[in-house]
């Protein structure tokens, strides 16, 4: 008698199972569970799309690993993607140059190691340190090559000479912080430094500026922009008062050009509206193939929401073209503002929004050619 109501109990439960709506948890979880076991995956498939296969070519190491060398800390790849430079910030070898070597130890002093690849496949071509080997300098932590490959630029952020202008006194340990940038150069496979870059305004009275922050090359290596995000002057626009020590941390970034072997600095650039103190104005700079637009992050504008100023240069001369900020929302100031909202036809996603400060009036006309877009395109609002 007992067997036979375990036998009606079970029949019982397997019919609720099989008639329960199609929907009830209930009843998918309870078959799942005690019938087939744990669920199984989706089956999926990836199938790759025109010549890129999802695989790597080749897996690179420093040729000296060291622990907690920080190898991939920053790299550049050449525009035919047969040079990349590779940077391990805090490697501690105390040799300076190309390809030297040494016993002794600099604690993040950085390196940067150079690799080409040919037919055979990748290799190592050179292993870069600075000119000045010291504790702390942490070559590296910025890297730039032009479209060839033949022209690299390493932000030496942590670099301590107190020395301003191109080739300066490097033995010089006085400024903390003040950073640097080596440019080096390649002739068929052999690198050479070929400049040693320094800020108009490295530092002071004995702290520095944290110039090489980071740096970007136009294409022809022809020009080069390096920030100073600790820069403190308050001054506005193109090749102002530098100084001026009243805004901390407000941040510049310099233009540097080069004929040749000779290199010189072109420009101061500072925010056109407003420098203010902790602004991190240079936090990532961007230069176009030609050198001749230049963007700059600040990474603490609009109470950290951030923002990218966009200058050009027209016949050796920079101005400000625009400043483009990720997300208004909240931050809008109290002052009344002009916002002016584009709108693609096709693409109702793809928006740049633009403010402008009445104290700095821009003529509409100039907006309304950057995209060369008809006025009935454009929508304006106050706010």
């Amino acid at each position: 008698m007992r067997d036979s109501k375990k036998c009606v109990l079970v029949l019982g439960l397997m019919v609720a199972a099989l008639c329960a709506p199609a929907n009830s948890s209930f009843a998918q979880v309870q078959a799942h569970t005690r019938m087939s076991g744990p669920p199984k995956p989706p089956k999926t498939t990836t199938t790759p799309t025109g010549t890129w296969l999802p695989k790597s070519i080749t897996y690179i190491k420093a040729s000296n690993t060291g622990r907690d060398n920080q190898f991939g800390y920053a790299i550049a790849l050449s525009a035919d993607g047969k040079t990349v430079a590779v940077s391990a910030t805090a490697e501690d070898s105390a040799a300076k140059g190309v390809n030297g070597v040494s016993k002794d130890r600099a604690v993040y002093s950085g390196a940067v190691y150079v690799y080409a690849r040919d037919n055979k496949g990748w290799k190592q071509q050179a292993y870069l340190k600075a000119s000045n080997t010291a504790e702390g300098a942490q070559f590296g932590n910025a890297l730039a090559l032009s479209a060839d490959g033949n022209l690299l630029a390493v932000g030496s952020s942590g670099e301590a000479s107190s020395a301003t202008g191109i080739n300066g006194n490097q033995s010089d340990r006085s400024m903390p912080g003040a950073g640097a940038v080596y440019v080096f150069a390649r002739a068929g496979a052999a690198w050479s430094q070929q400049a040693y870059l320094k800020s108009s305004n490295t530092g002071g009275p004995d702290v520095g500026y944290q110039f090489g922050y980071a740096v970007s090359l136009s294409s022809d290596g022809s020009t080069l922009a390096v920030s100073e995000t600790s820069d403190p002057s308050n001054a506005t626009g193109i090749n102002g008062d530098q100084k001026n020590t009243s805004a901390p941390d407000s941040g510049a970034v310099f233009i540097f050009n080069h004929s040749g072997d000779t290199w010189s600095q072109q420009a101061y650039i500072k925010p056109w509206n407003t420098t203010a103190p902790n602004l991190l104005f240079g936090y990532s700079v961007g230069l176009n193939g030609n050198g001749d637009t230049l963007g700059v992050g600040a990474y603490n504008d609009e109470g950290r929401r951030g923002s990218v100023y966009v200058f050009t240069r027209n016949n050796g001369t920079w101005s400000q073209q625009m400043r483009d900020l990720a997300n208004l929302g909240d931050a809008l100031p109290a002052r009344p503002v002009l916002l002016m909202e584009f709108h693609e036809p096709h693409r109702p996603f793809d928006r740049l929004f633009f403010r402008l400060q009445f104290e700095h009036r821009v003529p509409a006309k100039d907006f309304l050619g950057l995209g060369k877009r008809p006025v009935s395109d454009v929508k304006l609002s106050s706010g």
